[in-house]
């Protein structure tokens, strides 16, 4: 047979693999889990919280687990959570990552008082996936440059025992106003309750606001 009219078959095959994180601070009372950006790196977004940091709040930052390189030399290299091939499935191995994340850090310190989980950017939506699908024990969920996963149905979210927070940047170029405004309306008639914090700047993380946060 002509082998341009064979047909092709695909399989996929769960494996073990290495994932990483990155932590400041000391478990105690806090614990916050921090999900980087598209394209970024756990360890360099860390930083970004070294300020929060203490003896009583843990910073955990860890990293998606699909990486390549972000620059014509191949000497950068980012980080992604997910891409739209074989998309569900790279969602589920995302979840079983940061569900095994929680589960080491709770038998190696114990479960803290209090748990914020952080998203940025893409990272937003992944933690809006991990706290609807999933349901980790959580009493924050921050949602920072990015409005809840479109593909997740909002009636997760409505009764979840957790505060929800948006936080937006007013000048931030991929998150226009016209589009947020749409997306609170729609979280809003799902009867879902949620704050918002502003800040003058972009689509970054911001220390004052990030300061505020922690203070509210």
């Amino acid at each position: 047979m002509d082998d341009d009219r064979q047909e092709t078959s695909r399989g996929t095959l769960p494996v073990r693999r290495h994932a990483r994180w990155y932590e400041i601070g000391g478990a105690g009372q806090a614990r916050w889990i921090v999900l980087h950006g598209y394209a970024q790196r756990a360890e360099r977004f860390l930083r970004r919280f070294r300020a929060i940091a203490g003896p009583g709040r843990q910073i955990v930052a860890p990293e998606g687990l699909s990486r390549f390189y972000t620059d014509d030399r191949y000497q950068r290299v980012g980080a992604s959570w997910m891409t739209r091939d074989d998309r569900e499935l790279e969602i589920t191995d995302t979840l079983d990552w940061l569900d095994a994340l929680i589960a080491h850090l709770d038998a190696r310190d114990g479960a803290p008082a209090r748990t914020t989980v952080l998203g940025f950017s893409q990272g937003a939506h992944t933690a809006g996936r991990w706290a609807a699908l999933r349901g980790p024990r959580i009493d924050r969920l921050i949602c920072w440059g990015s409005g809840l996963p479109q593909d997740v149905d909002l009636d997760r979210f409505a009764a979840a025992p957790y505060d929800l927070e948006f936080v937006v940047g007013t000048e931030d170029p991929l998150v226009p106003a016209e589009a947020l405004a749409r997306e609170f309306e729609r979280v809003r008639e799902a009867g879902i309750a949620f704050g918002i914090t502003e800040f003058e700047g972009g689509h970054t993380i911001d220390p004052a606001t990030l300061q505020r946060l922690v203070s509210s």
